[in-house]
């Protein structure tokens, strides 16, 4: 059974029938799920693994803070609709969702933290209304996260959301200004964010960085193309190439990458480069893209080469992966999971290539990291690169164009 966030919390009774439905699913139940702590479950590994129940006894293995799946559920696809006419802070949750869309990313994300806060909420006020949100239940939530062993990131962001959500409440005139319960509210303090440059690890120290490691994976995936050619091979080995090359010079993230269509090609016949309409971008936006040379002709050599000019998604995934599925051959999408599996493909190659290297990290962001850095470094302003980027405005340019800590230091030796 499915609980909706939009009733009363499950009986007694309710709990009880829906353990004995799970009996032959799940191994362990917390007994206090819905009501106090949450709730902890691991599914049933065969017959496998005999001390299964004593590692969930342990310490180690319990989790009592926060449910891994919530205690209530809010169902964006049924909203209630229209403005509530009571302090119902569930019905506000709701119609704060159904009002404020952003990507199916972000939805989600907002969703999983309002689930938090509710279930919490819920318990500390049963009554359930919004009259009884005051400043020490919201402090009370974040040191519950806090014990949950949340990391300080999650833990902003789950404050910002539940900021956002209050100053809705505000321009809909529910609450006032100053009793906001979320304004004022000390967050976790943010350490420095690593950088998310190219790098090579060889003992747990980067002994290369930025754009001879690009190089060097590029490299990796032109031999790769070569291997296809000499076994006669279907591997998608000029899709592989023409995907890093894209995230690289296109400046992409994955959701980015996956959406990129054939209609969306157009040639730029001044720079031999390749120009993609109205990418749709994080936030609802859109852009267009520009892939330089060096990325449209690993584009060109894939669609000639393997995938065709038929009409649909740029990027297809294998044949193989898809053939039993009721999808027609040679159509399906190539999915986010799909681009990082490659990624990591990749890398793993590329690191057998070079010779005492313990680790090449590689994922869809970090190559846009690195774009960034040399756009930067090339002279592109702050507000070029946030427009190249996507983003709306400076504030995150500096994270992009953050280097590790060795490469300060050696830049600051040049100087003397």
């Amino acid at each position: 059974m499915d609980f909706d966030i939009t009733k009363e919390p499950p009986t007694e009774a309710e709990i009880k029938a829906e353990r004995i439905r799970l009996k032959k699913k799940i191994k362990v139940i917390d007994t206090h799920a819905f009501t106090g702590v949450g709730i902890y479950e691991r599914k049933r590994m065969g017959n496998s693994n005999p001390s299964f129940q004593n590692k969930i006894r342990s310490s180690k293995y319990r989790f009592t803070e926060f449910p891994t799946l919530p205690a209530y559920d809010i169902d964006l696809q049924k909203p209630e609709g229209g403005k509530p006419d009571d302090l119902s802070i569930i019905r506000w949750v709701i119609f704060y969702l159904e009002k404020s869309p952003s990507s199916i990313e972000t939805d989600a994300a907002k969703k999983q933290d309002l689930q938090k806060f509710l279930n919490y909420f819920c318990r500390m006020n049963p009554e359930g209304t919004i009259q009884g949100w005051a400043k020490g239940l919201t402090i009370g939530f974040r040191d519950k996260l806090k014990k949950a062993l949340y990391k300080t990131a999650s833990t902003r962001r789950i404050m910002a959301t539940l900021l956002t959500f209050s100053k809705f409440l505000e321009n809909n005139r529910v609450m006032e200004y100053n009793d906001n319960p979320v304004r004022g509210v000390k967050l976790p303090r943010k350490s420095s964010s690593a950088p998310k440059s190219l790098v090579m690890i060889r003992r747990r120290k980067i002994v290369q960085e930025g754009r001879p490691v690009l190089r060097i994976l590029l490299q990796t995936a032109r031999n790769e193309i070569k291997k296809a050619q000499k076994q006669k091979s279907s591997k998608r080995a000029y899709r592989d190439y023409a995907i890093l090359s894209t995230l690289y010079y296109g400046n992409l993230r994955v959701t980015e990458l996956c959406g990129l269509l054939m209609a969306q090609k157009e040639p730029d016949p001044d720079t031999d480069g390749i120009v993609f309409r109205e990418v749709k971008c994080k936030g609802e936006k859109t852009r267009d893209v520009f892939i330089a040379a060096s990325g449209a002709r690993a584009i060109e050599d894939y669609i000639e080469k393997e995938r065709g000019n038929k009409a649909g998604p740029l990027f297809l995934a294998a044949p193989s992966l898809f053939a039993g599925k009721k999808k027609k051959r040679g159509i399906m999408p190539l999915s986010r999971s799909g681009v990082w599996r490659i990624l990591k493909r990749l890398a793993a190659k590329a690191r057998i290539s070079v010779e005492g290297i313990d680790d090449i990290p590689l994922s869809p962001h970090m190559l846009r990291h690195e774009r960034a850095y040399s756009l930067k470094k090339a002279g592109f302003s702050d507000t070029d690169l946030a427009e190249e980027l996507g983003h709306s405005g400076t504030g995150y340019v500096g994270v992009y164009t953050k280097r590790s800590e060795q490469a300060s230091f050696k830049r600051l030796n040049r100087v003397g």
